[in-house]
């Protein structure tokens, strides 16, 4: 008898994975994941200029090891940043295109070319290009002879 209860139970689980809503909540829970993964990286990427900013000991010239450090966690920062957009961006097109609803897909061009068009995106966007297949960012500096007091 607890054999039947079991089967009917995996059977009642496999049905709820192929309901609409089911499919719905599981793209929702990724979009929501990676936009956590855009403001955290946003976030760190923030408090690293931050602390940057606020030591201008670090362009001494015998603090080069550390300008050197920083700037390399800055590209690593950078280019976490940068790749979390581009993603929160593929996965929000595949969730329309999984979605397929006709006011969704009336709507979604249209607000799409409104965001694309802010320069702030278009900067973002492109960075991110340009780091992904020509550069990989690698931050440096001039030293200048005469350290500054």
């Amino acid at each position: 008898m607890s054999s039947n209860r079991g089967k009917k139970f995996i059977e009642l689980l496999n049905r709820r994975d192929k309901l609409e809503g089911t499919k719905i909540v599981g793209m929702l829970v990724r979009l929501d994941s990676s936009l956590y993964t855009v403001k955290r990286n946003y976030q760190d990427l923030s408090d690293a200029i931050n602390r940057y900013e606020s030591d201008m000991s670090i362009w001494y010239l015998k603090n080069r090891p550390k300008l050197d450090a920083f700037l390399r966690e800055f590209s690593r920062l950078l280019h976490n940043y940068l790749s979390s957009n581009y993603s929160l961006i593929e996965h929000t097109q595949m969730a329309r295109k999984n979605l397929d609803n006709s006011e969704l897909n009336e709507d979604y061009p249209l607000k799409l070319e409104e965001i694309f068009s802010k320069d702030c995106v278009r900067f973002v966007r492109f960075t991110n290009l340009f780091s992904t297949h020509w550069f990989t960012f690698n931050c440096c500096t001039s030293i200048y002879s005469k350290e500054i007091s």
